[in-house]
């Protein structure tokens, strides 16, 4: 088995990769970079099982070789470490696992449409009124975008396969379920280019504290001038904006807290949704840094499996190439995806 390069860890989500005779182009594992685990959570270890939980929805511990990590260990660059899963949810790998097909189609509502319809229009509209301007910068809201954390183009059908997958013993209560995908808590209004690093897979949103990790556990908020008319949420919630890649011109600071209009009353009513939130997280980290076997997508699609609506939406430009997204339009995006500058009302 090809050794993990020095600057990075490799997470086998499959087991110990010393007890399957499996070539790795078998395996389902992330290779991280070591220095963006360091930036991201202050206890690496911990944020590895945080990672395998919320991919594969099942309790678990990591571990190096029959050692198993306590959640304040460190990790090491070349390092191969594996989850080994137990308790509720264990019945099958791929069971619970995120669906990366979920995050392939970019929002199809921006922020300047030719003929929004009704729906669109009071999903932007609900979301200005919530989050006033940006939540992670200064830009002012009619130069911003109004993002669904779920892509729109994605059918309402899939956010019942969504929320199915939840964690045995954690469900979802009946009033945070959302079957539309234009409710408010499906969406954050966002820069152009915070939205484009989304899309891309660049960038996403932690919410804390969740099931592994606390509020703390995330670094320091980084310093940022807010808004006369801005403050951080008051019920020590954060919504981090984590970078996956190391990128020029970034609209952001790594660990950029969102804040909301004063005003504004989080409740579970209208927030933005902590379950989807951290669905799209997993499903990022997975596209990003994942490689998958091709059973991972064979399961997936499978009907009898019922991980996916029976009819799909083809809105997305993007496809699976060789364990990682690519999109067709490929001239243009690399482009796009190497530097972010100023967002323009173009």
């Amino acid at each position: 088995m090809n050794t993990t390069p020095s600057d990075a860890v490799r997470l086998f989500l499959d087991g110990d990769p010393r007890m399957d005779s499996q070539s790795l182009d078998d395996r389902l594992y992330l290779q991280i970079p070591l220095d963006r685990i360091k930036i991201i959570c202050k206890h690496p270890a911990k944020y590895l099982r945080f990672l395998a939980y919320y991919i594969l929805h099942c309790e678990g511990v990591v571990c190096h070789y029959d050692l198993v990590l306590d959640d304040l260990a460190d990790v090491q660059g070349g390092g191969a470490y594996y989850y080994r899963r137990g308790g509720p949810g264990t019945e099958g790998l791929y069971s619970r696992i995120v669906d990366v097909e979920v995050i392939k189609s970019p929002s199809a509502y921006d922020y300047s449409p030719e003929e929004p319809g009704p729906s669109e229009r009071r999903f932007r509209s609900q979301l200005i009124r919530r989050d006033g301007n940006c939540v992670f910068s200064e830009t002012e809201f009619d130069m911003c975008e109004a993002a669904h954390i779920i892509p729109n183009p994605i059918s309402n059908d899939w956010l019942s396969c969504i929320f199915a997958t939840c964690p045995i013993g954690r469900t979802v209560s009946d009033e945070d379920i959302i079957q539309d995908s234009n409710d408010i808590r499906n969406g954050i209004l966002v820069s152009a280019n915070v939205h484009r690093a989304m899309r891309f897979h660049h960038a996403a949103v932690l919410p804390t504290p969740n099931h592994v990790l606390t509020t703390d556990d995330v670094p320091t908020k980084a310093p940022r001038e807010l808004l006369s008319d801005e403050v951080y949420p008051q019920d020590d919630r954060r919504y981090t904006l984590q970078w996956f890649s190391h990128l020029r011109g970034l609209p952001t600071d790594v660990n950029t807290d969102a804040a909301f209009p004063p005003t504004t009353t989080l409740s579970p009513n209208n927030r933005p949704s902590t379950f989807l939130l951290l669905y799209v997280y997993a499903a990022t980290a997975l596209s990003k840094w994942g490689h998958v076997p091709a059973s991972y997508s064979a399961f997936l699609a499978a009907p009898e499996n019922q991980r996916r609506p029976e009819k799909t939406t083809s809105a997305s430009r993007h496809q699976w190439e060789g364990g990682t997204y690519a999109d067709e339009d490929s001239e243009q995006s690399e482009g796009e995806e190497k530097s972010f500058g100023k967002a323009t009302s173009e």
